[in-house]
């Protein structure tokens, strides 16, 4: 196969090299890019907002049952952690 024939049978993106999409993007729709770009930008924002606040519910939660100073606590069965209890112990075993 000799050039010509190679030429008229690739397309022409692929015999100049890789598209500039973002570019191609930025000239024909320059408000509906920079609004896709503002909104994956919030997006990821809230993501690690919500981790970080996560993180801290998390990390504060024990807080109370750390530093309580007690060396025995009294809960009903099934407790899992002081926040989640209703405050009553029952009086029957």
């Amino acid at each position: 196969m000799d050039a010509t024939t190679y030429a008229r049978r690739t397309p022409r993106a692929a015999a100049r090299g890789p598209v500039p999409v973002t570019g191609r993007l930025l000239r024909v729709r320059p408000v509906r890019t920079a609004a896709g770009v503002v909104g994956i930008g919030l997006a990821l924002m809230l993501i690690l907002l919500l981790a970080g606040l996560w993180a801290g519910v998390q990390e504060r939660v024990t807080t109370f049952d750390d530093n309580l100073g007690a060396d025995l606590l009294v809960v009903p069965a099934g407790t899992r952690n002081l926040h989640q209890t209703r405050g009553v112990t029952p009086l029957t075993p």
